[in-house]
C-alpha cells in the first residue's frame, strides 16, 4: 500500500484537486495522510473520511513549531511516505521555506511541489539549506523596508523643496535631465501628483471629481481642477493614488475597466463619495470576438445595446449607480478607425442610464479650458499633450481635466531598470504634438 503526505498548505478546492490526482494516479490501495491545523481538519475531514489527518495546533507553518508537539512529530513519522505534497494556492507562495522547513524533516522517497495551476515539480530538500535560504530571504526583506523607510524620509524632504519651489518661484520641477533620474532613481513621482494638488489648492481650485463639477461648479465661477483617473491595469497605484487624495481632502472620478474591475476597491472609493464609473472598450472587444475590421451601422447599434447592458451590470457587480463613463482608447480601434465613444455620440444619455460620457463634445467645446492627460516619464516627460498641471494652474485656467493613470505613477523595479538603459541611450521623447482638438474630432483612438 502506497503512503502518501500531504501538508496542507493551500486552499480547500487546491486540495481536492490533489486527493482526486493522487487517487487517480494509485489505482492500487494508497493510504493519504494529511497535515493540518483545525480550521483545515474542520473544512476536510467530511469530504475526505478515508484520509487519516494529523492536527497541527499552531496557525502559521513552521518546524519551530511542530517541533514543540512532540506526540505530533512523532505520529508524523512513525512512516516513510512514498510521496510527500507541498500544494499552493498561489503562484507566489509567500510562506513557501516555512512549510519546506516541516517538509524536510519528514522522511519520505519524493517531495513534489502542487501549485494551484495543477503543475508539479519533483524536488530534493535539505533542512539546512532551507533554514539559510529563509533567513537569507528575511534579512533581505529586513534591508529593504529599513531601506525603504529612509527613502521615504529623503521623499517628504525633497518633496517639500519641490513645492516650495513651485509655489515660491513659479518654475516647473517636472521637467528635465534631473527630474528623469530622480524618478528612475526615488521612484517618487507620486511626490510630484501631491504638489499639483496643493498647487491647485493654494490658487484657490476646488480640485474634484467630474460628476461633482457638473452637478455644483459647470455654471458657477469657480476655477475648477477635475481629477480623472482611468484604471487600466491591474496595480496597487490605483489604491495608492486615492489614498493620497483622501489625505489631500479632494474627490476624483475612477474609471475601471472589466479587467481591472475590484469590488473591494470600487467600494472603498464610492463609500468615501469619490465617483466611480465604467471604462467601457465595447466596441473594440466586440470586433475582436467577431473578427471585424471595418464596422458598419448595424454592429455599433447592436454594441450600443451591449453597453447599455454593461452599465447595468456594472451597476450590480460593483453596488454603485454609475453616473459618467469613459470610453478606453483600446488599441484595435487604431485598427477600426473607429473609437468606442462613438456609441454615445449625439445620443439621449438617459437611455443609457448615465449623465454623460467623460470625452462629451458640448462639455469640452464650453466649459473645458484645458485636458491634461499624463504618460510614461520617458514621454514628454510624463504629459502626452503640451499642457502640463503647473502650467495651466499657474495661468489660472478656469476649468482643467487631469486624466492620470495610476500605472504611471509607481514603477516596479524592472521598468526603473529599462527607464534608465533607455534614458542611458537616448532613447526618450522630449516633446510630443498630439493635440487634444484631434480627441474632439475624431475621438479616441
Amino acid at each position: 500500500m502506497k503512503k502518501i503526505m500531504i501538508i496542507r498548505s493551500a486552499n480547500l478546492k487546491v486540495i481536492n484537486n490533489l486527493i482526486k490526482f493522487i487517487n487517480n494516479k494509485f489505482q492500487e490501495e494508497v493510504k493519504i495522510y494529511c497535515l493540518t491545523n483545525e480550521s483545515g481538519y474542520e473544512n476536510l475531514r467530511l469530504q475526505h473520511r478515508n484520509i487519516k489527518f494529523l492536527i497541527y495546533k499552531y496557525n502559521i507553518f513552521g518546524y519551530k513549531f511542530l517541533r514543540k508537539d512532540k506526540s505530533l512529530l512523532n505520529s508524523i513519522n512513525k512512516n516513510i511516505y512514498d510521496e510527500l505534497y507541498i500544494p499552493s494556492s498561489y503562484d507566489h507562495f509567500e510562506d513557501l521555506y516555512n512549510v519546506l522547513e516541516i517538509a524536510s524533516k519528514i522522511k519520505s522517497k519524493k517531495y513534489i511541489l502542487y501549485d494551484c495551476n495543477s503543475n508539479m515539480k519533483e524536488i530534493t530538500l535539505s533542512y539546512y539549506d532551507i533554514v539559510l535560504t529563509n533567513l537569507h530571504r528575511k534579512l533581505i526583506k529586513i534591508m529593504l523596508t529599513i531601506t525603504e523607510k529612509f527613502y521615504s524620509i529623503i521623499r517628504k524632504i525633497y518633496t517639500r523643496g519641490i513645492l516650495n519651489k513651485v509655489l515660491k518661484k513659479d518654475v516647473r520641477v517636472d521637467i528635465g535631465d534631473k527630474f528623469l533620474k530622480d524618478i528612475i532613481l526615488y521612484n517618487n513621482r507620486f511626490d510630484y501628483y501631491k504638489c499639483y494638488i496643493e498647487l491647485a489648492k493654494a490658487k484657490g481650485y476646488i480640485v474634484t471629481s467630474l460628476i461633482d463639477y457638473i452637478n455644483n461648479y459647470k455654471d458657477s465661477n469657480e476655477s475648477v481642477l477635475i481629477l480623472r483617473h482611468d484604471v487600466d491595469s491591474k496595480t496597487d497605484n490605483t489604491k495608492k493614488m486615492f489614498e493620497i487624495e483622501c489625505k489631500k481632502k479632494v474627490y476624483s472620478t475612477y474609471y475601471f475597466r472589466w479587467e481591472t474591475f475590484n469590488k473591494e476597491l470600487i467600494n472603498n472609493i464610492n463609500q468615501n463619495e469619490f465617483e466611480v464609473g465604467l471604462h467601457y472598450e465595447t466596441l473594440a472587444e466586440y470586433c475582436i470576438k467577431n473578427n471585424i475590421l471595418t464596422v458598419n451601422k448595424e454592429q455599433i447599434d447592436e454594441c450600443r445595446e451591449i453597453l447599455r447592458q454593461e452599465i447595468i451590470d456594472f451597476n450590480k457587480k460593483a453596488n454603485v449607480k454609475v453616473k459618467t463613463v469613459a470610453n478606453h482608447g483600446h488599441p484595435y480601434n487604431i485598427h477600426l478607425k473607429v473609437s468606442n465613444n462613438i456609441l454615445l455620440e449625439d445620443r439621449d444619455y438617459r437611455y443609457f442610464g448615465v449623465e454623460l460620457e467623460a470625452y462629451d463634445k458640448k462639455l469640452y467645446e464650453d466649459y473645458i479650458v484645458t485636458h491634461i492627460m499624463d504618460n510614461n516619464i520617458m514621454v514628454n516627460y510624463g504629459f502626452s499633450y503640451k499642457s502640463n498641471p503647473i502650467e495651466a494652474i499657474k495661468r489660472g485656467d478656469k476649468v482643467i481635466v487631469f486624466l492620470a493613470h495610476p500605472e504611471h505613477w509607481r514603477y516596479s523595479l524592472n521598468d526603473r531598470l529599462k527607464m534608465y538603459l533607455n534614458y542611458k541611450n537616448g532613447n526618450y521623447v522630449k516633446s510630443t504634438y498630439r493635440e487634444f482638438v484631434r480627441i474632439l474630432k475624431e475621438g479616441i483612438l
